[in-house]
């Protein structure tokens, strides 16, 4: 009897033991779940305050960004800026700045905008009339070259709203490259290096390459009111070629004309 008892006490000791481990993990289960609703919600918290903290970055990006273009414009065009044309010195660091900042939709849109007030406003404004042709031009002059292909793809190839602006911008881009830029280096500097070279070639190639796109005869601004018209001419090209090879093989040392990229540059002038 004795034996059944301690038996049947074992047996009951036992299923309080389960029923007590029944409960402990039914009691983790829903801590574990409790944990991971908490886990989920922390999560979700977490998720929307990254998002709130990119869209206020974008925010910020767009509002500084916006600035930079802002500013530039206002200072590029500005009277005290605008005051010498002949170069425009001043207006250069802001509409290299702006340039730099902008999208190519949004450079070929203040190009629309430039060469408008250029046509459009009375010619008693003629000073501001010229300054905004000036100013087209410049920003032509600074745009890079990889911006400069996008606003051809989706301008010329694509026959977007701004193609007709777009003929006049690169107009604008070849006429500053090669009086304010390229005409420096070759009529201003008294002596030549590898440096004033390797710049020169810089501004040279887009002249080259606008010269002979195919839609050089194109490229031309003609605004009577003003007397301005000017034209990109494909044979002008060889000439300032010509010209610029002589002038960097009469000014560089001889040790920096055997220098194997100063002969290839002197023969893209001559390739143009």
């Amino acid at each position: 009897m004795e034996v059944v008892l301690v038996f049947v006490f074992s047996l009951f000791l036992a299923g309080c033991g389960v029923e007590t481990l029944a409960q402990e993990t039914k009691t983790a289960v829903q801590a574990g779940n409790s944990t991971q609703e908490e886990i989920r919600r922390e999560l979700e918290r977490t998720e929307k305050l990254t998002q709130s903290l990119n869209d206020l970055m974008e925010k910020t990006a767009n509002g500084v960004h916006l600035q930079v273009l802002t500013v530039a414009l206002e200072q590029m065009l500005s009277p005290r800026n605008t005051a010498v044309l002949a170069p425009p010195v001043r207006m250069m660091p802001y509409a290299q700045a702006f340039a730099n900042e902008a999208s190519p939709l949004e450079m070929i849109q203040t190009a629309h905008l430039l060469y408008t007030d250029a046509i459009l406003s009375p010619d008693t404004e003629k000073e501001f009339r010229i300054a905004s042709i000036v100013a087209m031009s410049l920003l032509g002059a600074f745009t890079s070259s990889e911006k400069v292909a996008q606003i051809e793809d989706a301008q010329i190839t694509r026959k977007g709203r701004f193609e007709l602006t777009t003929y006049v911008f690169l107009t604008g881009r070849y006429m500053a490259l090669r009086d304010y830029f390229l005409g420096d280096i070759l009529d201003n500097l008294p002596t030549q290096n590898f440096g004033t070279l390797r710049e020169a070639i810089g501004y040279f190639s887009p002249m080259s390459k606008l010269a002979h796109a195919s839609y050089s005869s194109l490229l031309a601004v003609d605004i009577d009111s003003l007397g301005i018209h000017s034209q990109v001419d494909p044979t002008e090209i060889k000439s300032i070629g010509n010209r610029a090879n002589k002038r960097f093989k009469q000014t560089l040392p001889a040790d920096v004309l055997t220098n194997a990229d100063v002969v290839v540059w002197l023969q893209t002038f001559l390739d143009a």
